[in-house]
């Protein structure tokens, strides 16, 4: 019998696993892949409605539309944005734990996690959205597609 590759349900699954064992609870990491979904979704939506429908593309790049997304551009901006995503979930929840671990007070964990990493956290995704807008602004067509995707979620983060 042949075997199937895992695809994006077996990553999610692995993933799911792996912070699970790292943060010990079951919730943070369903609430992890959720919110990861959400934001990949809006970006994919976002990503057809500028370069499948057209809308602004003109406007924004000088191009029109290009009426469909090669399989490249959904593949490249999933591995992209879960990837990002996820480290930046880790990063923040791993400073919650060992808050955690000091003290035990939960509420104080958060405080202290989110007061740890927000600067770099929240200075990361316009750094990125304006990296993505440079590679929109010098190329055309699937490339553009791509960063415009990576930027409409960055931007999000």
């Amino acid at each position: 019998m042949q075997q199937r590759p895992a695809g994006p349900g077996g990553h999610r699954r692995g993933q799911f696993l792996l912070l699970a064992r790292a943060l010990r609870s079951l919730w943070l990491p369903v609430k992890a892949l959720a919110l990861n979904v959400l934001s990949i979704g809006a970006a994919y939506g976002l990503t057809v409605l500028i370069w499948q429908h057209g809308l602004g593309t003109q406007t924004l790049f000088g191009v029109g539309a290009t009426g469909s997304l090669t399989i490249w551009v959904r593949v490249a901006v999933f591995a992209f944005l879960f990837g990002l995503s996820m480290d930046y979930e880790v990063f923040i929840l791993s400073r919650m734990r060992e808050a955690y671990d000091q003290h035990g007070d939960t509420p104080r964990a958060v405080v202290e996690g989110l007061r740890r990493t927000g600067s770099r956290t929240r200075g990361a995704p316009p750094t990125t959205a304006r990296s993505a807008t440079r590679c929109c602004s010098r190329s055309y067509g699937r490339r553009s597609a791509r960063t415009a995707g990576s930027r409409s979620a960055s931007t999000k983060s």
